[in-house]
């Protein structure tokens, strides 16, 4: 025990000594042992000569690896092609120096090179006098060159110069903050932070730094890192103390499991007495200001703390109550000493209410008030600053109820929690349809009026939210966790004194068996978008960028006009030829594209040339384009989920098979087949609810018999399919009943639904219509227009149909449409040996006398 104490203590003193001594941006040179094909160079101000004028400067912080170490890691090619070259190098003894090279001379700097840490660097040019010098770390060198002599001015590179035959030999460093300077001028300022590929720019007068091979430090910052997996056999709950850098697991039994980031260690400590509330993923908190761990219940009101001297939990009572807060954000409020609760689920209800309750004192009753500014929901993102508590997003309705119009909200509030007075910050909308984009339990505060969380989408990712506008940055990349389980929780947490930031999900199956997934980062610097921000344009003293956009600009413009003038003059050139071919008689001119045996239209072409409309209420059309009307006219069809609508389909199908009715297991398998068995009967239990609830004011029903779904339409209530159906099968249909029943198939067939389970009904419903409409088409009463139209629908369920191929051809022909009718005769034939492989045996004139 003492040993790991140490350890522990060994490891925080040195992480706090070298605090700051970190990698958070840069340029890493890769080097050796790659090809040098793959090394990394980098030219500033575009690779063009700088001006050295009476003193020039180059200023930049330097990091080196333990590994490569010797090697160029800045060069600078003067006007007159000469060089001057800052190498590491190393003695017999293995002990390294810094080496500036100029032209065949060799200068040793007097320094002590340090390794794995961020060193200054200052290289300064008097050219009129012919000095260097050279500043590494604490250490100055000065000394003559006659190179410096004889130029006026260089290009400065870092990493390896492909270009000339220099030192082939790269150090594998990190550089940043490089600043040039001349006559004490700032001139040029790369943090090499900000970057486009592999392009940065300075912030002082926008010049391009080009890369090659580049590897941005900022962007490995930027990427999340595994560091801990752990299963459990039920729901565990977790907590995090960000001062020993801690994190606390429990499943509520008498272990307590921990990790700790600088043993890297997971162990586990086994409890001797009282009884842990927790019993979800979070009923768990560390009190960072009172170093205490706490376990609660907000619903029953239980708390019990935890003393790491006797190992034992102060409470003695357990959670004995179903859960009426699933995905609630509870935050320790160090001001009054309280647990601040809000949101929820449970019971097929979303939760707008806070509840205040007082772990220390569980003899006051807790508060609860209802927010009636906030929407119901689960799973916000909360945080307390300065007595306000601040609550961003989650998944829940305006009404509460799980089954009307659920949605995600994006939206930002604060409560004053000696008031209760809620503020709406700011809302938006372009996420209100994201299932994954469902946020942390908590946000973290950085004190300069933003908030980072962790939202799921891509298996997760940071973002930040400001008080002022609704604008979300990315402030990560995805992580791409496996988040494909029953149940997810996240969370975030910070760690200040190493400036990390920590994420949790809990993935759990239905019956408890949970996988515990942790994550890492360092504390962003910058956002996605300002890392690859666009690159201002440089900037040059002669004036040329300001010229050459305005000759760029001038081009356009001329060109834009002369293609307009053109456009006019062949618009006139043709309207005399387009009258012209108008008169031309059809029997010569055939449009090509109306040669298909239905007139080459999609099938939305067919069905909805003319609106069909049998019935403007109560109504729910399947076919054709899918509609659902209510009882007072009002067109419903948006309040249905692509879910919804396959549901709907589902049941009326099933109502007219001889079964007429569908078991709930049925709809499992058909449905939702891919999920838990728990997680299934959750999905198809609250979607029935909801559709039940939509269908009431259309005037249908869902009828549960023994567990058999049966849908029953009133009196007064149509569905085009099912009363096509009836009319198909009743042979001893009236003269009305067979004008409905053509009305209802020229709406269109059974579309939108490419499921197995419907084949035998969409093959049922065309095997009905070819026959119906094969007598239909012999009737003389009818119009030409209508046959045509039936004839199509024909086409359509038997593409060699030879009634509705009679019946074209036939009514084009009497039309003065030869050619067209022709037309249609010939595709069918190709259809007609392509598919069978013989020869159509009726010629086109027997097609015609029939």
């Amino acid at each position: 025990m003492g040993k790991s104490i140490f350890v522990i203590l060994i490891s925080f003193l040195s992480i706090s000594f070298c605090y700051g001594q970190k990698l958070d941006y840069g340029l890493e040179i890769l080097s050796h042992p790659l090809p040098k094909k793959d090394f990394t160079t980098l030219s500033l101000n575009n690779g063009e000569v700088i001006d050295w004028n009476d003193e020039f400067t180059i200023t930049f912080q330097l990091w080196l690896f333990d590994r490569y170490m010797t090697g160029s890691f800045c060069r600078l090619i003067t006007d007159r092609g000469e060089v001057i070259e800052m190498v590491f190098s190393r003695e017999s003894d293995g002990q390294l120096f810094v080496v500036v090279v100029t032209e065949g001379e060799a200068h040793r700097i007097n320094c002590s090179v340090k390794k794995e840490k961020w060193t200054d660097v200052e290289l300064s040019i008097y050219p009129k006098k012919g000095i260097l010098k050279v500043k590494y770390d604490k250490s100055e060198t000065i000394f003559t060159s006659s190179v410096v002599n004889k130029g006026k001015g260089s290009q400065v590179f870092f990493g390896y110069y492909p270009l000339r035959q220099y030192t082939p030999y790269v150090a594998s460093v990190c550089i940043k903050d490089i600043r040039l300077l001349c006559g004490g001028q700032e001139v040029g300022n790369y943090k090499l932070q900000c970057h486009n590929n592999d392009t940065t720019y300075d912030s002082c007068q926008g010049q391009v730094a080009i890369g090659k091979n580049t590897k941005w430090v900022i962007d490995e910052t930027l990427k999340w890192k595994l560091v801990l997996t752990k299963t459990f056999h039920h729901f565990p709950s977790i907590a995090f103390d960000s001062a020993k850098e801690t994190f606390y697991m429990t499943v509520g039994d008498n272990m307590l499991y921990k990790y700790n980031y600088y043993t890297h260690y997971l162990d586990s400590l086994r409890t001797v007495g009282g009884n842990c509330v927790a019993r979800f993923p979070n009923q768990l908190m560390f009190i960072s200001c009172l170093d205490t761990l706490l376990s609660y219940d907000v619903n029953e009101n239980l708390y019990s703390f935890f003393c790491f001297k006797t190992l034992k939990w102060g409470g003695t009572e357990i959670s004995t109550l179903d859960n009426k807060a699933w995905n609630n954000s509870v935050n320790y409020n160090s001001i009054d000493s309280t647990l601040v609760s809000f949101g929820g689920y449970g019971h097929f209800r979303y939760s707008n209410e806070l509840t205040i309750s007082y772990p220390y004192h569980p003899e006051i009753i807790p508060k609860k008030i209802i927010l009636k500014e906030i929407p119901p929901r689960y799973s916000p993102a909360t945080a307390i600053v300065d007595n306000v508590l601040y609550i961003f997003g989650g998944n829940g309705s305006v009404s509460g109820y799980q089954e009307i119009q659920p949605r995600n909200f994006q939206d930002f509030y604060a409560v004053d929690l000696k008031t209760y007075c809620v503020t709406k910050l700011w809302e938006r909308q372009e996420y209100a349809t994201e299932e994954e984009f469902i946020p942390s339990e908590h946000m973290i505060y950085n004190g300069n009026g933003y908030f980072y969380l962790l939202c799921k989408r891509y298996g997760g990712k940071m973002i930040r939210i400001n008080l002022d506008s609704p604008f979300i940055e990315d402030m990560s990349y995805p992580m791409y966790a496996p988040l494909k389980t029953e149940y997810i929780y996240g969370d975030i947490f910070y760690s200040s004194l190493r400036k990390m930031m920590y994420t949790v999900f809990i993935l759990s199956n239905g019956n408890g068996e949970s996988t515990v997934l942790v994550y890492e980062m360092s504390e962003p610097v910058a956002s996605l978008r300002m890392l690859t921000k666009t690159l201002p344009p440089i900037v040059r003293k002669d004036g040329k960028t300001k010229v050459q956009a305005i000759l760029i600009f001038f081009s356009i413009f001329l060109l834009c006009v002369v293609i307009l003038i053109c456009r006019c003059y062949w618009k006139k050139r043709m309207l005399p030829l387009k009258s012209k071919s108008e008169k031309i008689d059809n029997k010569f001119v055939v449009n090509e594209k109306k040669t298909d045996l239905v007139s080459e239209k999609s099938e939305m072409e067919i069905f909805d040339e003319v609106s069909i409309v049998p019935y403007t209420k109560s109504c729910i059309y399947l076919m054709g384009c899918f509609q659902v009307i209510d009882r007072e006219g009002k067109d419903i069809t948006s309040n249905f989920t692509p879910t919804l609508r396959t549901l709907l389909f589902l049941l009326i199908l099933w109502s007219k098979k001889k079964a007429k009715s569908i078991s709930g297991q049925q709809i499992i398998q058909i449905m939702w087949s891919d999920k838990m068995e728990v997680s299934a009967r959750n999905n198809r239990n609250t979607y029935l609810s909801r559709l039940r609830f939509l269908l009431e004011n259309v005037g249908v029903k869902l009828v549960n018999n023994n567990s058999l779904w049966e849908i029953q339409l009133d009196s007064d209530t149509h569905c085009d399919y099912m009363e096509a159906i009836d009319l198909l099968y009743n042979n001893s249909r009236t003269l009305e009943d067979t004008d409905l029943l053509v009305t209802l198939l020229l709406r269109g067939v059974l579309s939108g639904m490419d499921n197995d389970w419907a084949d035998d009904s969409k093959n049922e419903l065309s095997d009905l219509t070819i026959n119906f409409l094969s007598q239909e088409l012999k009737r003389s009463d009818l119009s030409d227009e209508r046959k045509l139209r039936m004839a199509d629908i024909l086409f359509y369920h038997d593409y060699l149909s030879e009634e509705a191929l009679q019946t074209k051809c036939y009514i084009y022909y009497q039309q003065g449409k030869k050619g067209l009718s022709l037309n249609i005769y010939n595709e069918f034939c190709k259809k007609y040996k392509s598919s069978l492989g013989v020869d159509y045996k009726y010629s086109f004139n027997e097609i015609l006398a029939h």
